[in-house]
């Protein structure tokens, strides 16, 4: 099977040669205007898009010609060529098919990651970094601590109706607390530190806001699970109904697999994380966070 791939391969090498020669030409050649060099691209994506459609992709989007770089795109979707067709979905600002892009789970993280902050649009992401920084401020704390952004909103956004509370532990769990918040989700927060044995109610929480409750713990990661069994066992003095627990960076696991063998202590119902969640109602999540970024202004 390697063999017939690679045979394949030095195949389609071979018939592409000759406009790769083309191309390095367009490329040196000093005498060309711009506009002689965009059309000369997109002529040689004309010739080329049946027999490499990244390659006429390339060409296209060198041409900058949006309706055939749309289609290539989708060409190269249906053919499992996902970075190259997000690549073109992303120069177009087709965010249609970014959306379809990110259904593909085996997606390079950094390309996914990416293609997420593209989709979202960078001016509003640095705008909910600066909200971020002041909700921290309101609730006490002035150090840099972490922003996963894109698959954090992912997560939550398929969460939230799931859970009565979420308990977000500082630092650390921080901007999964806010985006629970932005989200219009009841939220605490309590800070809790392994090594001093301490444990601080940033937000009060009385027995009625646990007591038969669904909860969710926000923490950023896990290492120990010291921390994560002291905030299990001060909420489950108030008799909650369940506690589960959501982390922002990407973990192993799924809800099948038996949480103590990740250091997550006894008592914990489930446990999550980004990678966890397919981005199919991506688009949802992302209008329902921007209306929580307008409601705080």
């Amino acid at each position: 099977m390697f063999r017939k791939i690679k045979r394949g391969l030095k195949e389609r090498t071979l018939l592409l040669e000759p406009f790769f020669k083309e191309r390095t030409n367009i490329i040196s050649d000093l005498a060309l205007t711009d506009v002689q060099r965009r059309e000369r691209f997109y002529q040689l994506g004309v010739e080329t898009r049946e027999l490499d459609p990244v390659f006429a992709l390339i060409m296209f989007l060198k041409s900058g010609k949006k309706k055939e770089i749309n289609e290539l795109s989708e060409i190269c979707l249906t053919q499992g060529e996902t970075t190259s067709a997000l690549m073109g979905f992303e120069a177009t600002q087709n965010k249609g098919g970014i959306l379809k892009g990110i259904q593909d789970r085996n997606l390079d993280n950094l390309i996914l990651r990416g293609s997420l902050m593209n989709y979202i649009g960078r001016t509003l992401l640095k705008k909910e970094g600066k909200m971020f920084r002041k909700w921290k401020k309101e609730k006490g704390f002035n150090q840099r601590t972490g922003q996963f952004m894109p698959p954090v909103i992912n997560m939550v956004y398929n969460l939230k109706d799931n859970y009565d509370l979420g308990i977000s532990v500082a630092k650390g769990g921080l901007y999964l607390g806010f985006v629970f918040d932005l989200f219009g989700l009841p939220m605490k927060v309590v800070e809790c530190h392994k090594r001093k044995s301490y444990f601080k109610e940033i937000d009060k929480i009385i027995r009625e806001d646990v007591e038969g409750k669904k909860i969710l713990v926000l923490e950023d990661d896990i290492n120990t699970g010291v921390t994560s069994k002291e905030i299990f066992c001060k909420i489950n003095e108030n008799n909650p109904l369940f506690v589960d627990i959501s982390f922002a960076h990407d973990k192993p696991f799924t809800l099948e697999e038996d949480t103590s063998v990740l250091l997550i202590p006894m008592g914990y119902r489930k446990a999550y994380s980004p990678n966890f969640f397919n981005y199919e109602k991506f688009d949802g999540a992302v209008e329902l966070w921007k209306k929580g970024l307008k409601t705080k202004v």
